[in-house]
């Protein structure tokens, strides 16, 4: 006979399924008139010949991860794991039927005081995990509901675009110099390349044409693995400066001299960790430059377009070498640096992709 009692304090519910088989669940929240209601919906499942199962998250969320990997990028598949890792610490022994919405919040508030550091945005991209793997769950009909859609975002804080002036650069320049010949080779090509961080890790000297004085943006480094760049307008070959090509060349022969498929930036043939660079060595530049520490790594690439907007180059140029996939991207991010005629000019373009229909990306 189905029922639904007290058990050390807590409420279970006891039934069989369709298959006849024993099932004891525990409800949460721990109360007689959920616990109930639970047992009703249960009985109903059985009727209408449901086998009733309630795996626990970290299994169930392997399963999502491993289906997962045949339809998205490399890139956005590590960075699932990450976050379903992330999950499992807190969750994973956690029944898909214990996932109600008051026990999703409480784990939003211990994520963010378990792990300070973590973003806003880290946040919403780990609840947004979630919601995927329980609306998952809600398909195969493992749960009634999605309890993840009744939780509303974090807000993020839009911060301003920052970039580094003509003075502040040999200031970063030397500071970076002083860290190591590598660190110097490494902000150097961020700034007068534009490469986001990923993009440069990922580089190799079969990349870079000394002959043409370029390189090919063919690949990223992301969540641990190299996937394709984010955009398909990412693909793209950016210019080189006779300064930095010469960096290069002597940073090269620091190597040994290498070819080929080997990474520019290494440390004992894998790429350098993405967060050791954000983290460590962009702060400790800024310190020893004597710089704002608002700055951020990625405003490096921010700064490359501004050289390029200030030396009088056209919106169409800065478009290809900052791999943006339209010339509306380029002017929503730095439509105010252009001169007014290059904004002018820049406009009537974005008229013409809008026209034509072309939808831009980030």
């Amino acid at each position: 006979m189905p029922k639904a009692r007290k058990v050390r304090g807590r409420w279970v519910v006891d039934f069989r399924d369709a298959n006849n088989k024993r099932r004891r669940l525990t409800v949460k929240p721990n109360t007689r008139k959920e616990a109930y209601r639970f047992l009703r919906q249960v009985q109903d499942d059985a009727a209408r010949g449901r086998v009733f199962d309630d795996p626990q998250l970290g299994h169930y969320a392997s399963n999502w991860l491993t289906e997962k990997k045949a339809t998205v990028k490399p890139g956005t598949w590590a960075n699932y794991r990450a976050q379903v890792v992330r999950l499992c610490v807190y969750l994973g022994e956690r029944r898909l039927s214990e996932l109600r919405r008051p026990a999703l919040v409480d784990f939003r508030e211990t994520l963010m005081e378990a792990e300070s550091e973590l973003s806003p945005r880290t946040v919403n991209i780990c609840m947004m995990v979630l919601g995927g793997i329980l609306q998952r769950a809600l398909q195969d009909g493992l749960i009634q509901s999605n309890p993840a859609r009744l939780i509303p975002r974090l807000p993020e804080a839009s911060r301003e675009m920052d970039f580094l002036t003509h003075e502040e650069i040999p200031a970063v320049l030397d500071a970076a110099a002083e860290v190591s010949p590598e660190a110097h080779t490494l902000i150097l090509a961020a700034i007068f390349t534009g490469l986001r961080r990923g993009e440069l890790l990922a580089l190799r000297w079969q990349d870079i044409d000394f002959k043409a004085e370029s390189v090919r943006v063919v690949r990223s480094w992301r969540g641990g693995v190299f996937s394709e760049p984010k955009t398909r307008g990412s693909r793209r070959t950016v210019n080189l400066s006779p300064p930095l090509l010469t960096d290069l060349k002597a940073h090269r022969m620091r190597s040994g001299n290498p070819s080929g498929p080997v990474l520019v930036f290494q440390q004992d043939g894998r790429p350098l960790d993405p967060t050791s660079v954000t983290k460590r060595l962009w702060p400790r530049v800024l310190r020893s430059a004597g710089l704002r520490e608002s700055l951020r790594f990625h405003d490096l690439r921010h700064t490359f377009a501004a050289l390029l907007i200030h030396q009088g180059e056209s919106p169409e140029y800065v478009k290809r070498q900052m791999g943006h996939s339209s010339i509306v991207v380029t002017m929503d991010s730095y439509g105010h640096i252009f001169p007014s005629e290059g904004k002018a000019a820049a406009a009537k373009l974005g008229q013409v992709a809008r026209r034509s229909g072309h939808k831009s990306g980030t």
